[in-house]
Order: structure tokens, then C-alpha cells, then sequence
């Protein structure tokens, strides 16, 4: 090997990690290893000093991690350093799984020992065979276990995990999920377009990489390894197998480690599908900047590999189109159109989900069990937040479900049989049905203290009648309801300081003490806490906002703001994010729009999707003079002011003349406020030149405005 003359040889060192550790001379062999392996190279045959021999090293590894692994227990030094994270990998080269023309070299080396099959049953084998992976020798074995013209169902399903060849096709399994009618429509475009391009040779190929955001549960995992199977069948993968990541797998932990775990998880992946989860954990500080090495890293080879590879980027809705946003190279490998929304399962969904756990487990359900389980279903789902687990929901009740069917069998042998009765519901599932139904509190409690608002509290009259409604069907008919009362999206109306804030914050209260709303708190934003400063930024903002609201009331003040900055403003996309909340979250949360009377209007005219979701619009007139007089008076005995008659009568004056002066801009009872607190003031710096000894002699006069208080001063 280190003779630089004579013909050029190569030495191949089979299950080298085995003869290395093994040899009984191991210094004499690192020695000449590590002699030969720092030698030149050079072009010139027989140059001095120099070597063109080769030594091949084949390790019986899987993959470069578990040959990282053996590298500390190797005798040669330079071996170790090749082998090591720290180093450049260039001599190193992973021999992939067998391909066709291996496999089918196997097939006629089987059927030497008189095996045989049928021509359809060898093209199945094969597909199976590539898209599962493994190498010669396994699949000699299992090759060999079979009987002439045995039916080779079973022991398929038992070898193939990644596709199971001769049942249904990847496109009929996808059609067969529940729900995802969306995404299977978006999935089958997808398949025709590829399926045109194959069939014209100008066509240009499209980029294949998506991006599936959802909550969990959603069947994200599910599609990602449908997808490969669909293009596997397509002759797009070779594959079309699935390998799942997070982050963390993509991260070194020390440097030049990063893009080497990368590369192997890209490696493992090729010709098949490369799932990475929450891969906006990739973009964390915390990370320490591995993350974004990985992510460029990533890019790099879902470019260079676009014909070998699939990678589908997974995650939350807000924290993936953020994601996106965070390297410029994302949008371009995936465009808008290849980003897969996957949404909550509806409660109809969710039951059919919950009935296939059961059903698969050999039982049946009551049909009282049956009633039960859909209401829990449904309450489920109204409380959900963003980290419902969809799917996951439905698997944990099922396995509740069965544990306590389980103790009821064995205290019940021999009445026991497969069949999920009432009783075989835990307590804590029964929970979210076993609640107080929602009762006519009193509406009045929205006004008390509350002067006017006549024209108001007449519009929440058949919300309330609504409500003792449901109540009467159920003492008298003693039935489930059917028809569920919901809170509605309103929109207020009117000047500053008609009430409309105020309001907001009481309706919150009499909805949780009605139980239609499970908290009844008032989050109170305006344009500035919703919209972002730069793309993507605005849905997380207003859904941030949106999950802080839930099950109480969102008041968005001046909302028509929202419209008012050109067609290029964020404003529009919460709008959009909007839309959907009210649809969605239409069981636990209020919206309340409130602003000026006419931009009001128009802003719901220009967007009809929005309008046509909130039904109740709600005029706030200005208060008349003598209201406003009798609110100053009430907010001044509430403090525990004196307010005499002819203060108040001095009041209607003054108010009069500034809601002349200020028009538009007055502001009802903000206006109020101002003034009493000017009143305040002025009795104040009155008092502290009153003498001492008279106001000792009368107290009550510390405590009680005059007409002079009303005087604007300086």
C-alpha cells in the first residue's frame, strides 16, 4: 500500500470494525494506516514519496451516528480524527439500500431454489421492497419463507411498515380520513399537476416542499406519510417513505455538529419524505444560532436534492407563517400555495374519530352512551384552545373509556359483554355536560347605576328572551336542548363616552352568569394591539389578543381604524384573522366592534364577510343635558361630594355651552369626567383659602361644590 511503484492496488477491509479491534498487532497496523493515510497524492505515477493506492474500510454501521459512535474504540488515530464531528467528511460515502436491479437479481437468485411467483406479485414485492428499505441478506431470508404460490398478504403486512403493497392506494387511504376535506383537495391538485407534468416534457416542475400548519392532532403526521406514498406510487420518489424530526434532531451541540446532523437526517430522508414538527423551534434564540445553521443547511439540499426529496415543515398556525418569514430562502421553496392549513376537527368529526378507537377495538356504544358522548364531544370542542389536541382528545377518552368498562367487568363478570354503557363514561368527561344550564339572569344588572341608554337596553330584550326560553323548554319538557343559545358578535355605535366601553365589561359579566361564557372578562384593544409591523407578524398579534379573550368578550374600539390605512395595510389581514375567530370561536367568545356611528357603518358595508357575522348592531345615543347633569351628580355623591340643586342647574349650562363649542368632539361622559375632575380642583384651591376656624365650624363645607367650581381657571 505505500510502494509507490508497481501496478496500483486497493485493499477493502470488510466489517472493519471488527478486524480493527481485533488484529493482534494493532500498533504495527495504526502505524502503517496512519503512514499511508498521510501520504500525497499525486498524478504522476511513481513520483517518490508519493502513493495512488487505495484502502477501503466498510463498516457494518446503519448510518454515520452509530459510526460516530465507534470511532472512540477504533486503534487508529487518523481513523478516529476521519470519523470525529469535528471534521470534514469527504472521505467518507454511505452505501444506500439495494435498488431495482439488485432486487431483481435477488428475485431470479430465489427462484433458482424453485421458489416462484407471479409476475404481478414480483412487480408488488418490489415497490414494497424499495420503499421499506433493508439490506440483501434480510430480504434473502424473508424471499426464502415463501411457498410456491402462497398467498402473500399477511407476511406483507407484517414486513412493510412504510407502504403495504396490494391494498388500497395512498389516494384512497387519504380519501378514507376523516374530515380534511380541505386538505384533501389541496393534496389531489397537487397529484394531477404532477401527474401532468409527467405527461409533457416542457411542462417545468414545481416545487414539491410544503408547509402543513395546524393544532396537534390534526392529522398532519398522517398526510406527510401519505404524501409519499402518493408520489412513490407516481414514480416521483423512489421511496416514499417518511422520516420524522424535530429541531432538536437537526442540532449539534457544538460547532461544525449542526450541519453534519443535518446532512445525515437529509441522507436518511432522500427519496422520500422529511417531516420536520414544530420547526419553528428552529428559529429560537436559544438555539444559539444552530438553529438557523440548520435551517440554511436544510435549504441548501431542498434545492440541490428538489428530485430525491419532500420536506414538509410542520407546526402551529401563527408560529409557522412566522417561521416562514424568517429566512428568505423559505417563501422561495415554498410558495403560498404549498402551505396546507389543517383545521380543528368539528364535533361531528371528532365523534366518527372516537367511534373508530372504540369500534376498532372490538365494542359497541349504547345508544344512550352514544347521546352522551356527543354532547361531551361537543362541550369538548366549544372549550378547546390551542392546544386541544384533536385526534389525541378523542384516543384519550377512548382509552378512559375502555379502563372504566374494564373495572365494571371484572365486579360484573358475568354480565359483562363489549358494549360501552352511560356508566363506562369517567366522571371527569361528565363534567363538561353536568353543568348548570344557563339561566335568565337579570338584565338590568347590565344597566344599574347606568343613566339613559333606554334605545340599549332595549336591543338585549331578545337575547334575554332567548335565554329564559331555553330555560322554560327544559323545566317543562325535561328534554336536552336542541337548539343551543349562543352569545352573538355585536357592534356599538356611537360618540366617545356613550357607554359603550362600560357596557362591553357588564355584558361580559351577565353572559358568565347566564353560563354562556365560562369567564365573562372584557380584553379591551384598539388597531395598535392587533396589527404588526412587518409580513406575518399581524395573524400572531390578533390571535395572541384572540386566545386572551376566550370565553369572555373582545372590544375592539375605533375598529373601522382596521380599513382606513390603503389596500396595502395590515390592517386587512385582521380583518381576514377576524372572520374566521368569529366562526370559529363562535361558542366562546364575544366580539364587540365599537367606534363613531357612520365610519361604523361603512366599515361594516365594505366588509360583508364580517358584517353577516354580527348580528346585533347597537346605536349609543348622546346623552341629553339633563343626563349628563344627573351623571356629574352621581359621580360626585358617589365620592361623597355635595352637590346642590342649583350646582347642577349651573351644570346643564356649562355642558351645553362646551358640547356647542366642541361638536364632534365631545364626548359625553369622558366630558363629564373632565369637568368633575376640573370641579375638584377649583374646591380645592377654594378650600385652602377659606379660614380655618368656619370651615372647622362647618365641615360639611369641605365636601360641597359651589357654582364658582364649575368656572374654568387657570
Amino acid at each position: 500500500m505505500e510502494q509507490s511503484e508497481g501496478p496500483l492496488t486497493a485493499v477493502v477491509m470488510l466489517q472493519a470494525e471488527t478486524f480493527l479491534q481485533h488484529q493482534s498487532d494493532q500498533r504495527s497496523l495504526a502505524a502503517r494506516i496512519g503512514r499511508w493515510q498521510t501520504q500525497p497524492i499525486n498524478a504522476v505515477r511513481g513520483a517518490r514519496g508519493f502513493s495512488n493506492n487505495i484502502c477501503l474500510f466498510v463498516f457494518s454501521a446503519f448510518s454515520e451516528v452509530q459510526l460516530e459512535s465507534l470511532a472512540n474504540r477504533l486503534p487508529v488515530p487518523e481513523l478516529r480524527a476521519i470519523l470525529s464531528e469535528q471534521t470534514e467528511k469527504r472521505d467518507i460515502y454511505q452505501i444506500m439500500y439495494p435498488g431495482t436491479d439488485e432486487i431483481n437479481r435477488l428475485f431470479e437468485l430465489v427462484k433458482t431454489t424453485g421458489r416462484r411467483w407471479s409476475e404481478n406479485q414480483q412487480k408488488i414485492l418490489l415497490r414494497g421492497i424499495i420503499a421499506e428499505g433493508g439490506n440483501l441478506s434480510l430480504w434473502t431470508r424473508r424471499l426464502m419463507m415463501i411457498a410456491n404460490h402462497e398467498d402473500m398478504s399477511t407476511k406483507m403486512r407484517d414486513w412493510f411498515t412504510q407502504y403495504i403493497p396490494g391494498g388500497k392506494s395512498a389516494l384512497q387511504q387519504l380519501d378514507d380520513l376523516v374530515g380534511l376535506e380541505k386538505v384533501k383537495g389541496h393534496i389531489k391538485q397537487n397529484a394531477a399537476l404532477m401527474q401532468l407534468m409527467q405527461t409533457n416534457s416542457n411542462f417545468q416542475k414545481p416545487s414539491l416542499h410544503m408547509m402543513f400548519v395546524g393544532n396537534p392532532g390534526t392529522g398532519k403526521t398522517t398526510v406527510a406519510r401519505l404524501v409519499g406514498e402518493i408520489y412513490f406510487e407516481m414514480n416521483l420518489l423512489k421511496r416514499g417513505h417518511l422520516v420524522q424530526a424535530q429541531a432538536s434532531d437537526l442540532i449539534g451541540e457544538v460547532v461544525g455538529a449542526t450541519a453534519i446532523k443535518t446532512n445525515h437526517l437529509v441522507n436518511r430522508a432522500l427519496d422520500g419524505v422529511l417531516f420536520i414538527d414544530e420547526a419553528y423551534m428552529l428559529t429560537e434564540e436559544a438555539r444559539g444560532g444552530f438553529g438557523q445553521e440548520a435551517l440554511d443547511t436544510l435549504i441548501l439540499r431542498m434545492e440541490d436534492d428538489r428530485d430525491r426529496l419532500v420536506v414538509i415543515f410542520a407546526g402551529y398556525p401563527d408560529k409557522m407563517l412566522a417561521f416562514r418569514q424568517s429566512n428568505p430562502g423559505l417563501p422561495r421553496r415554498i410558495p403560498e400555495e404549498n402551505i396546507i392549513r389543517f383545521d380543528d376537527f368539528s364535533p361531528d368529526a371528532l365523534l366518527k374519530i372516537l367511534r373508530n378507537f372504540i369500534e376498532q377495538a372490538g365494542f359497541e356504544i349504547d345508544e344512550k352512551a352514544h347521546k352522551k358522548l356527543y354532547q361531551i364531544v361537543i362541550e369538548m370542542h366549544r372549550q378547546r384552545n390551542e392546544h386541544f389536541g384533536n385526534a389525541g382528545e378523542m384516543r384519550n377518552l377512548h382509552e378512559a373509556i375502555l379502563r372504566q368498562w374494564a373495572l365494571r367487568a371484572i365486579d360484573n363478570e358475568s354480565e359483562s359483554t363489549h358494549v360501552i354503557l352511560p356508566e363506562d363514561i369517567p366522571a371527569n368527561y361528565l363534567g363538561y355536560i353536568d353543568r348548570k344550564i344557563p339561566e335568565a339572569s337579570n338584565l338590568d344588572d347590565i344597566f344599574t347605576g347606568l343613566v339613559g341608554m333606554q334605545p340599549v337596553r332595549e336591543a338585549f330584550q331578545g337575547l334575554s328572551a332567548r335565554i329564559e326560553y331555553q330555560q322554560l323548554v327544559r323545566e317543562v319538557a325535561g328534554s336536552d336542548i336542541t337548539a343551543i343559545v349562543r352569545p352573538q358578535h355585536m357592534a356599538f355605535l356611537g360618540n366617545p363616552g356613550t357607554g359603550k366601553t362600560t357596557v362591553a365589561r357588564r355584558m361580559g359579566e351577565y353572559f358568565a352568569s347566564t353560563g354562556l361564557l365560562r369567564k365573562g372578562h372584557c380584553v379591551e384593544v384598539s388597531r395598535v394591539n392587533l396589527v404588526g409591523e412587518h409580513v406575518g407578524e399581524t395573524a400572531i398579534k390578533t390571535m395572541q389578543v384572540v386566545r386572551k379573550a376566550l370565553d369572555g368578550v373582545l372590544f375592539i374600539d375605533e375598529a373601522y381604524a382596521l380599513s382606513e390605512q390603503g389596500g396595502h395595510d395590515f390592517g386587512r389581514e385582521v380583518i381576514d384573522t377576524l372572520i374566521k375567530v368569529l366562526e370559529d370561536y363562535q361558542d366562546r367568545l364575544v366580539v364587540i366592534f365599537a367606534g363613531y356611528s357612520a365610519e361604523m357603518q361603512t366599515f361594516l358595508h365594505t366588509n360583508p364577510g364580517l358584517a353577516s357575522r354580527v348580528p346585533l348592531i347597537i346605536d349609543f345615543p348622546d346623552f341629553s343635558l339633563e343626563e349628563l347633569a344627573t351623571i356629574l351628580k352621581a359621580m360626585a355623591e358617589e365620592e361623597g361630594y355635595i352637590f346642590p340643586d342649583e350646582v347642577k342647574v349651573k351644570a346643564l349650562l356649562a355642558l351645553s355651552k362646551r358640547k356647542q363649542d366642541m361638536t364632534r368632539s365631545f364626548g359625553n361622559g369622558r366630558t363629564v369626567r373632565s369637568l368633575f375632575e376640573g370641579m375638584r380642583v377649583n374646591l380645592s384651591r377654594r378650600l385652602l383659602n377659606m379660614d380655618r376656624e368656619m370651615l372647622q365650624q362647618n365641615p360639611h363645607l369641605l365636601y360641597q361644590f359651589e357654582v364658582s367650581d364649575l368656572k374654568s381657571r387657570s
